[in-house]
C-alpha cells in the first residue's frame, strides 16, 4: 500500500472557506452550549428561567472560545480548502 502524502487529501476549493469554517466553528459552539445546557437541566429550572440561565452562560463562555479558538478554526479551514 503506497505512503500517504500530506497534500493527498482530497480539498475543497477556497471559494467554500466560509462555509467549513461555519460548519466548524457552529460544531463547536453547539457542542460547548449543549454540554452547558445539559448540565443546567439537572438542576431542573423551571423554563424561561433555564433558558435565561443556559444562554446567559453559554454566550459567556463562547464569546472568548470564539475569540481564542477561530484563528485556530481558520488554520484548519485553510487545511481543508485549496485556492
Amino acid at each position: 500500500m503506497p505512503a500517504l502524502h500530506k497534500n493527498s487529501l482530497m480539498k475543497l476549493p477556497e471559494k467554500y472557506s466560509h462555509f467549513i469554517f461555519g460548519i466548524i466553528q457552529s460544531c463547536l459552539t453547539c457542542a460547548i452550549a449543549a454540554t452547558i445546557n445539559n448540565a443546567q437541566g439537572i438542576l431542573r429550572e423551571g423554563g424561561v428561567i433555564h433558558w435565561i440561565n443556559s444562554f446567559l452562560l453559554s454566550w459567556a463562555v463562547m464569546v472568548p472560545v470564539v475569540i481564542f479558538i477561530a484563528p485556530y478554526v481558520r488554520k484548519l479551514t485553510n487545511k481543508l480548502t485549496q485556492p
